[in-house]
């Protein structure tokens, strides 16, 4: 009889502690998924947002297990920010990176340059728009037959002229003759206004070189002889003198409007 006493009170015991521990689990898991820290549906609470769990009695208290999907779940909660900010970092990058292109290229490498008058024509005509290669002749000397932009420091601007001659050549301009060194130069790019002028019976060129305004005829070291495609108006070696090559900003080389004339420059 008092053993059935005793066994009966220890089994009530025992059920007391488990309720107790049971409650006690129920309240902590109650107020923890009001606090916002976790939210599962277990045998004691259901939530909208259908997460997983199971609550198990071990040594003496009761726990909660995460079963595997919730735990894949909770580790991939923040990658779709995490990715999100890793995307806008590179798209910042690569906005930076082209900006400092964007800058090198139009400060060290290209410049626009805009023609102003008749003295390019037919080839190049007033207000078309060039980009100046500046970084070539940084690497090799201009060549006969390209077209480059310089400074003129007594006109305190920029002019557009066509190489016929480089350092140590003799040049000599008779009529519309250009002789280099004694032979003439094959000017494909003024040939039909050259013809066009004789069918005229007119000259192209109305200016002879050497004349008054210079009267050697060799081109000096680190200098060039230049001249407009329009030889009867345009002021260049003729009139003032070879172009040293320090104040050679680059080489024309490509049309960029009107959209018309877009296009790659000969030379």
């Amino acid at each position: 009889m008092v053993k059935c006493v005793v066994r009966s009170f220890i089994i009530f015991v025992n059920c007391a502690v488990k309720q107790r521990e049971l409650k006690k689990f129920v309240v902590n898991y109650k107020a923890a998924v009001k606090g916002g820290l976790c939210v599962y549906t277990s045998p004691f609470c259901i939530s909208k947002n259908r997460y997983h769990a199971k609550a198990i009695y071990r040594e003496g208290r009761w726990i909660m297990e995460k079963d595997q999907h919730q735990e894949a779940i909770e580790t991939n909660v923040g990658k779709p920010a995490k990715k999100a900010k890793n995307e806008l970092v590179e798209w910042l990058k690569a906005l930076l990176i082209a900006l400092v292109l964007v800058v090198l290229i139009r400060w060290l490498l290209f410049k626009p340059f805009i023609v102003q008058g008749p003295s390019m024509e037919p080839n190049f005509v007033s207000n078309q728009k060039l980009i100046v290669n500046e970084i070539l002749y940084d690497i090799r000397k201009p060549e006969r037959g390209e077209v480059i932009v310089f400074h003129v420091p007594d006109e305190g601007r920029d002019f557009i002229k066509r190489v016929i001659a480089v350092a140590g050549d003799t040049v000599k301009v008779e009529g519309d003759k250009v002789l280099v060194n004694g032979e003439p130069v094959n000017e494909t790019y003024i040939q039909e206004a050259i013809d066009q002028a004789h069918a005229e019976n007119r000259l192209y060129n109305n200016t002879d070189f050497p004349n008054s305004f210079v009267q050697d005829g060799v081109v000096p070291e680190g200098h060039v002889f230049v001249m407009g495609d329009n030889r009867s108006n345009s002021t260049d070696s003729r009139m003032i003198g070879y172009v040293p090559l320090g104040d050679i900003i680059g080489r024309a080389d490509l049309i960029f409007w009107p959209i018309k004339d877009i296009g790659l420059i000969n030379h």
